[in-house]
């Protein structure tokens, strides 16, 4: 019946914008209901702040009516915000006047609203039937297990669901933006959650949220947390919430902070001259492995060819806190035989109390011996032919002919088709230029490291490879990152290049953040870079 009221108000009266309260006297246990009601819809209002009371946004309704006049059919749409008014104490409370901004960019400002609060509670139905469609109170904590850090280290961020009423920790919830971070490196641990409801703070609270962060830079990290909609049984809400921050403070040294643990898988000690062996370091801990991406970097031994390392890294298991495992898989072959030392590796680090700490890599003997006879040895068979046979393919008038007179007026033709489609198929004009223009797209990319400009070339490199991908694949623009591995991985990119080419994206991400990058790094990951895309397209 409410809402065939207000539904005849729209269309009768033909009124635009209405703020009612009901009702205007109240008991302190019960609530009053303020309604917006307008026939577009509206931005969401910054309601005054009047102290003993409080609002709680109950949702929106939408009504539509058909009306026949003269035998002319007009249709017309309305809506309803409804929020809730609870008073937390006796008195006159006064609503100020605010404003209300409708889709249309049209303003309106409201009247001043009288609500008076006694302390006899009411007995009436209308009162108990809004008692009844009251929403619990609902929001979100971003609640981090240490407030200042040191880079590097470990920081674990836990997203809670909190409510004064346990059933409204199980609304379905709908993402509108995840959480928002820069200058650090975010891994989501959601997976390692349970599913439990505890109390915190004398609320209900259900852990619904968890990352792993390890900040890049010092100073005042700003945190942004996901924006979240709990669909309720009698509408929408919207999650409130409020950002964060963290002290990352400025390390002497810059230096992996956590446990660290180390495991080698390594080759026979005896091998054949020319074969490629794999030689295998599994990293585990606490913090940010991705210090450790190549424990080779630097090192030439004569005579001993090293491939490009292969790195995986993942958050593994959340038993006394998060463990990462970080795999690097080295393919080593030796050129010529005699007897080769691979000298151990020192890493140098410190643990989660900040005392530095040494862990050593044995090094390893190998002997090289010789392999099977080199193919020069090998006399070829020659065969003899005692008769010459001839044949009107070899000769070269013959094909000169095919040419001009089938070949010719076809390559016009096609070349025509091509030219046009270049001019208006832009998914068509990306993927010849990277057929035939590889380089362009890295130019930017290659003049910054150059200039040893770590983090634009780390941008640069980054956008390039993106770009390069997408027209070579003929894939939409907007993929996001997770996307469009997914997608390589379906259009023939092996596993080994998948995980090469999403370490080479987390490298980027790390150097576009990190204070210094040696150039020696830089030119690394773009002569990876470059590798990977000819090895995979057999570019010359």
């Amino acid at each position: 019946m409410r809402r065939l009221f207000w539904l005849m108000v729209f269309v009768v009266s033909g009124w635009a914008f209405e703020v009612s309260l009901e009702p205007h006297e109240i008991g302190l246990e019960e609530v009053a209901t303020l309604v917006i009601s307008h026939t577009e819809a509206i931005e969401e209002p910054v309601l005054p702040r009047v102290d003993g009371l409080t609002f709680q946004y109950q949702g929106v309704s939408q009504f539509s009516s058909l009306q026949v006049i003269n035998g002319k059919m007009t249709a017309s749409k309305s809506f309803q915000y409804s929020y809730a008014i609870l008073p937390s104490r006796e008195g006159k409370f006064t609503i100020p006047s605010f404003e209300i901004r409708d889709k249309k960019n049209q303003v309106y400002r409201t009247e001043p609203m009288v609500l008076m609060v006694v302390k006899k509670k009411r007995t009436s139905a209308p009162a108990q039937r809004q008692m009844e469609y009251v929403l619990p109170r609902i929001w979100y904590e971003l609640v981090p297990d240490k407030v200042a850090a040191f880079q590097n280290e470990t920081v674990i961020l836990t997203g809670y669901l909190m409510s004064d009423q346990k059933e409204a920790l199980f609304y379905p919830l709908q993402e509108v933006r995840g959480i928002v971070a820069d200058n650090c490196l975010l891994y989501d641990g959601k997976s390692f959650l349970s599913s439990g409801v505890e109390k915190r703070g004398g609320y209900w609270a259900k852990a619904i949220h968890r990352w792993v962060l390890f900040g890049v830079e010092p100073g005042l990290l700003a945190i942004a947390p996901p924006q979240l909609i709990a669909v309720s049984p009698v509408g929408q809400i919207s999650v409130p919430t409020e950002n964060i921050a963290l002290d990352i403070r400025r390390m002497p040294v810059f230096l992996y902070r956590g446990r660290l643990e180390a495991e080698i898988f390594s080759f026979p000690s005896v091998v054949t001259q020319g074969t490629s062996v794999e030689y295998r370091v599994v990293l585990r801990g606490n913090g940010n492995l991705n210090m450790f991406s190549d424990i080779f970097h630097g090192m030439s031994l004569s005579n001993v060819s090293f491939a490009p390392v292969k790195v995986s890294h993942g958050l593994t298991n959340w038993k006394r806190g998060p463990e990462f495992i970080q795999t690097l898989s080295y393919q080593i072959t030796f050129l010529k035989e005699g007897v080769y030392e691979i000298p151990s590796r020192e890493l140098s680090y410190l643990d989660e109390g900040g005392q530095k700490r040494r862990l050593v890599l044995p090094g390893k003997r190998v002997q090289v011996v010789a392999g099977i006879q080199p193919q020069e040895s090998f006399s070829p068979l020659v065969l003899k032919s005692t008769r010459n046979i001839g044949y009107i393919g070899l000769s070269w008038f013959f094909w000169l002919m095919v040419v001009v007179i089938v070949v010719s007026p076809w390559i016009f033709v096609l070349w025509h088709q091509h030219e046009k489609r270049l001019g208006e198929d832009r998914v068509y004009a990306g993927y010849v230029r990277s057929l035939t223009q590889m380089e362009s797209y890295f130019s930017l990319a290659s003049e910054a490291l150059k200039q040893g400009n770590g983090k634009r070339f780390a941008q640069e490199l980054y956008r390039a490879l993106f770009s390069f991908l997408l027209d070579r694949e003929k894939l939409p623009r907007h993929v996001d990152r997770k996307t469009l591995l997914e997608l390589l991985r379906k259009k023939g990119f092996t596993e080994e290049e998948g995980k090469e080419l999403e370490t080479i994206f987390h490298t980027l991400e790390a150097m576009a953040y990190a204070p210094i990058t040696s150039s020696s790094s830089l030119d690394e990951v773009y002569q990876k870079t470059m590798r990977l895309l000819k090895e995979h397209y057999r570019f010359l």
